[in-house]
C-alpha cells in the first residue's frame, strides 16, 4: 500500500519558503493582515508587512505580496497623516523632534521599493511608481504640517 502525503510547505536553506499550499497561504495572509491592522505602531505594521510579503513572494504568490504591501502603505500613510492635524505644543521645537522621527517615511519607501521591484519582475514596469508616490505623500504631509512656518 502506497502512502501519499500532502506537501503543505517546502523550504530550502538558501531561499527559504519556495512553495506553499494555496489554502494555507490564504489563511496566513488573512491572519497576517489582521495583525498588521491591529498593530499600533506604523513601523511595526511595515515590518510585519515586509515579512508577510516576502513569504508570499517566495512561495510563488506575487499577487498576495502586492496586496499585503499596497494595503500596508495606505494604512501607514493614513496613520501618519493623522499626526499632521495634531497641534504643536507651545514648547515644541523642530530641534527637539524631527519630522522623520515621528512619521514612517523610510518604511513606506521600502515597501514602495519592494512593490516597484515586484511589478518589474512580473513584466509590468508601468505599474511601478510606489516609491515616488510615498515620497510625494510625505512631502505633502510635511508641507501641510509646516506651511504656516514657511516665509
Amino acid at each position: 500500500m502506497t502512502k501519499y502525503y500532502l506537501c503543505v510547505c517546502r523550504c530550502t536553506p538558501d531561499r527559504g519558503v519556495v512553495s506553499m499550499d494555496a489554502q494555507l497561504l490564504g489563511e496566513v495572509v488573512h491572519r497576517g493582515l489582521h495583525a498588521i491592522r491591529c498593530a499600533k505602531n506604523p513601523r511595526v505594521k511595515a515590518q510585519k508587512a515586509l515579512l508577510l510579503g516576502e513569504l508570499c513572494e517566495g512561495a510563488g504568490y506575487p499577487r498576495h505580496a502586492l496586496r499585503v504591501w499596497t494595503s500596508t502603505v495606505r494604512m501607514i500613510e493614513a496613520v501618519d497623516y493623522g499626526w499632521v492635524y495634531e497641534p504643536l505644543a507651545p514648547s515644541w521645537s523642530p530641534y527637539h523632534v524631527s519630522f522623520c522621527s515621528v512619521v514612517s517615511m523610510d518604511e513606506c519607501r521600502e515597501l514602495g521599493r519592494r512593490i516597484d521591484a515586484l511589478w518589474r519582475r512580473l513584466g509590468h514596469p508601468e505599474m511601478s511608481g510606489w516609491e515616488r508616490r510615498a515620497l510625494r505623500s510625505y512631502r505633502d504631509m510635511w508641507l501641510d504640517k509646516y506651511s504656516c512656518a514657511l516665509p
